[in-house]
């Protein structure tokens, strides 16, 4: 009987040690989703503190944005600041943290996936993540601070900087 309430005892002491690995790993998330109706021609503009940057174009003649979050916890989520805005076809992105807020450091992860019409003028600039267009019949303007840099059937100037990457 000694053999089996050890073995109880042990994996007991596995199970806390899991629960407790697991809730320490907990994170927040939110999906953020904006379209808006655009035409040809029109413009995205984004300044962004920090996430990848993944683009390409649709037939649907608008813009869709979506907007990924991943933070060890909801402060942080509610710490980062995302506003968007629309003047006439030109469209705004815009995040950074709230004033007073600390440095999120890698406690915060943000994924931008977009699509645009086929003809539209980017200018994207992230201060830290990839950045991959596609698809663009539009001049394209773009820089991160760290991370890759990726295009695709662009049919138009491309300016890209980035300070670490490729």
């Amino acid at each position: 009987m000694k053999l089996n309430s050890s073995l109880c005892s042990r994996i007991a002491i596995v199970a806390l040690a899991l629960a407790l690995t697991t809730s320490a790993r907990a994170e927040a998330e939110d999906v953020i989703k904006k379209t808006y109706e655009v035409s040809p021609d029109g413009q995205l503009v984004m300044d962004v503190d920090r996430g990848s940057i993944e683009l390409s174009t649709s037939a649907s003649g608008g813009c869709e944005i979506q907007v990924t979050r991943k933070a060890k916890n909801q402060k942080t989520l509610d710490d980062h600041d995302i506003t968007f805005g629309k003047d006439g076809d030109k469209i705004t992105v815009k995040s950074e943290k709230k004033s007073g807020s600390s440095w999120f450091g890698p406690n915060l992860q943000v994924a931008y996936v977009i699509t645009v019409p086929e003809k539209f003028e980017l200018d994207l600039r992230t201060e830290g993540g990839a950045v991959k267009v596609a698809g663009v019949n539009g001049k394209v303007k773009a820089h991160t601070s760290g991370g890759s840099m990726r295009f695709e059937k662009i049919q138009a100037p491309v300016e890209a900087t980035t300070s670490g990457g490729s």
